[in-house]
């Protein structure tokens, strides 16, 4: 809150903005492959994350050892993490498509 108090310009109608080049923020021009893009790197930092929790859960079922408790956590995250690589796909293709219609072209 200090920070933000520290940055702001203050009006005399008190109103408080903050400029963003003060605070080095780059200004972005906001185009549809700039929102291609971000939404892209999104769904592939997620992704990434599912499939990462994919081999902690086939790490955890590896070494169970039989234990019932942790074969089923183990199963679970290999669900769960199944289930977030699915959503992944579909957010990617959905946004894709939606995109390409909103532009008139599909975007890679």
């Amino acid at each position: 809150m200090f920070a933000l108090h520290f940055f702001a310009n203050t009006t005399n109608d008190s109103k408080t903005t903050v400029d963003p080049t003060t605070i080095g923020i780059p200004k972005v021009p906001l185009t549809d492959s700039t929102v291609a893009s971000v939404l892209s790197t999104v769904f592939v930092v997620v992704g990434s994350m599912a499939v990462l929790f994919m081999l902690i859960g086939a790490a955890r079922y590896i070494t169970s050892a039989d234990d019932p408790a942790k074969v089923k956590q183990a199963k679970n995250t290999l669900i769960y993490a199944a289930v977030g690589l699915i959503v992944a796909a579909l957010g990617f293709t959905v946004v894709q498509f939606i995109i390409g219609r909103l532009t008139g072209s599909l975007t890679s």
